[in-house]
């Protein structure tokens, strides 16, 4: 009996302890500052022989304030831009179209992740160099398909992704990186034009 109460306390102060180590490191990554900067990538599809078939081109504007603005330029196509506004939402506007659509609430950006805490995720598989920068790559535990390379130089987001299955590959990954402020207009989403809710009604429609 003695024994058990023995583990049984120990379990607890276990617990205790590393519920304080998480809630400091997660306290100190929402203190931190975040990193603005203009991220330009390209995806491609690669086939099981390695030949690749252009997807998209990218370019994420992020503000040191959480708000961002990601331009998609399809390789169909279409053009679609999408717009994210602490404490207002999440917007989209296809080119050719008169109108935003709203997709979701944002009522925070994600903490900032440093080195040392990224050093500490359980899923990290490995650390690689893109671009010159450190990256620190980690899985996804609902989709081990996915490898996700986090970088310090960018907050901890996502600098390149790989998505891996039997009969594709897909890379995102980036053609330049430019530490600091985008210019401010990048990141207003369009005010001349009517909000949809159409969309995000029928998705969450009950």
């Amino acid at each position: 009996m003695r024994r058990t109460r023995w583990f049984l306390g120990l379990a607890l102060v276990t617990l205790f302890f590393a519920g304080f180590v998480m809630r400091n490191m997660l306290i100190r990554a929402s203190a931190l500052a975040r990193p603005a900067y203009t991220l330009s990538s390209q995806a491609t599809q690669y086939d099981p022989n390695g030949t690749g078939h252009p997807l998209f081109v990218e370019t994420m504007y992020m503000s040191s304030s959480g708000n961002w603005h990601d331009v998609k330029q399809y390789a169909a196509g279409m053009k679609v831009d999408t717009f994210g506004t602490v404490g207002v939402g999440v917007f989209a506007k296809r080119e050719g179209e008169n109108k935003v659509n709203f997709l979701s609430s944002y009522d925070a950006p994600r903490p900032v992740l440093p080195s040392d805490l990224l050093q500490k995720n359980a899923d990290l598989l490995r650390t690689e160099t893109v671009l010159g920068y450190p990256a620190f790559v980690t899985k996804a535990n609902n989709n081990p398909q996915m490898e996700f390379y986090k970088a310090p130089i960018i907050g901890g987001d996502d600098i390149k992704l790989v998505d891996k299955s039997e009969t594709y590959t897909v890379v995102i990954e980036p053609t330049s990186l430019v530490p600091g402020e985008p210019d401010a207009s990048l990141l207003k989403t369009p005010a001349d034009l009517p909000v949809s809710y159409e969309n995000f009604d029928k998705v969450h429609a009950k």
